[in-house]
């Protein structure tokens, strides 16, 4: 309420427009007049009609429109804050226009400055894995402020075999890619990209801090367990990582109808449950885990559940058998005939 209060106490232009036989008195002012990159505009509007005609209005800073209603009351009174994003700096007008009958007309207008501001947007950190002799990196840098920047590149570290490019310029809102090639470290190091833009005298620097790190593997499946709930079978499968490398795990599992596959991150160092589910009750035979190895490839840790061991296949088969409706009848059938055919030869043994 008492921004509405001093809406009304500041009134800085009033407009009295007539047109078909009615008029509106319409009033605006800003919550400021010098706009920082980060503070939101809040603009305060109110109308008087002396009639119930529909009347449009609109509210702009140059070109860009901030709000566009109808007025549908004889009274209105009410605040829009507008974000400016990455509007870029200098002097604009924020308009308020009317377009009784449509004819378009400004009530009153306001004058605006936005500050000019110098920023960056790039990753602050990387954790490189080396598993080749070079590695291949991308970082992309955006001027997230709102005058236009001529970027340079310094680099820190023995490391770094090309940095492309190492000058560009970059407009309000634009962005570069910069290629980064790093040569494979003998131990784990720390190296760093600064970016620095400079436009006169604003200046802005932003540090991507890398460490190139080699890569230790040591996981391992410490146990697993599953039970079948209803249409599905859920599983918790404990899995311990001792390595210094984060892995993307890929549960697969066998049944006897089918093969299911599940993804999981795995921080390093951690032990960590993970429980899931797949859409079958049918009986488990293999569960596999696949990650990445030392060297970059993958590996594989199986757990078999055969039976007997080495006999698994014969029972894969035996457990489809079963699980057939019309190859479970041809079985008992022939089950029970050569029940009666035993039966008979003892019987004529007997006489």
């Amino acid at each position: 309420m008492r921004k509405y209060a001093l809406l009304f106490m500041a009134i800085f232009c009033t407009g009295l427009l007539f047109s078909g036989g009615f008029s509106i008195s319409a009033d605006m002012n800003l919550s400021t007049s010098t706009l920082t990159l980060d503070s939101p505009l809040a603009v305060y509007y109110s109308f008087e009609l002396d009639s119930s005609s529909l009347v449009n209005f609109v509210i702009k800073m140059g070109d860009v429109v901030i709000l566009n209603e109808t007025i549908t009351t004889l009274s209105l009174s009410n605040v829009v804050e507008w974000n400016i994003g990455t509007t870029p700096a200098g002097d604009y007008t924020i308009s308020l226009t009317v377009d009784p009958e449509g004819d378009t007309i400004v009530v009153t207008s306001e004058d605006l400055t936005i500050v000019e501001s110098a920023r960056i947007d790039a990753p602050t950190s990387d954790d490189i894995f080396t598993f080749e002799d070079s590695i291949h990196k991308e970082y992309l840098v955006r001027n997230t402020g709102n005058i236009p920047l001529h970027v340079s590149i310094d680099t820190e570290g023995t490391y770094f075999y090309s940095v492309s490019p190492m000058n560009f310029n970059l407009g309000v809102d634009e962005n570069q890619t910069v290629s980064v090639t790093i040569t494979k470290p003998s131990q784990d190091t720390e190296m760093s990209i600064t970016y620095s833009g400079v436009n006169g005298t604003h200046e802005v620097d932003l540090t991507t801090a890398i460490r190139v790190m080699l890569p230790v593997v040591n996981i391992s499946i410490n146990n697993i367990t599953f039970e079948v709930v209803g249409n599905e079978t859920q599983f918790s499968i404990e899995v311990n990582n001792d390595g210094n490398m984060p892995q993307n795990l890929t549960f697969t599992i066998t049944t006897i109808s089918g093969v299911f596959s599940h993804s999981e991150v795995l921080g390093a160092p951690s032990r960590t449950t993970f429980d899931f589910s797949i859409p079958s009750t049918d009986r488990v035979t293999k569960v596999e885990m696949s990650y990445t190895d030392s060297d970059g490839t993958a590996k594989i840790i199986e757990q078999r559940y055969d039976i007997i061991q080495g006999l698994g296949p014969l029972f894969d088969v035996l457990f489809g058998i079963w699980n057939s409706e019309l190859l479970r009848g041809v079985v008992i059938t022939i089950i029970v005939l050569v029940i009666l055919i035993l039966l008979w030869k003892i019987i004529r043994r007997g006489r």
